[in-house]
């Protein structure tokens, strides 16, 4: 199902049901700082994302330190 850019396809609190899920995967992130990367804001979204689609395949473009990559295994 296609969705216009200005339709977000989430529900917003079904992903606030997955804040707390989220926040205790987070406390044990390999990566402590990762500045420069994504930060929990954007990683929230990336991993909601990709456990919500559950994608076959996920292709990555570049890398910082590999918590997004990280974040996408815990999916």
């Amino acid at each position: 199902m296609q969705h216009p850019i200005s339709e977000i396809p989430f529900a917003k609190e079904d992903m606030i049901g997955h804040l707390e899920e989220f926040y205790h995967l987070y406390q044990h992130r390999p990566i402590k700082n990762n500045h420069g990367g994504q930060m929990s804001a954007q990683l929230f979204y990336s991993w909601y994302v990709a456990k919500k689609l559950q994608p076959a395949v996920i292709l990555e473009s570049g890398t910082f330190k590999g918590q997004e990559t990280w974040a996408f295994e815990q999916t």
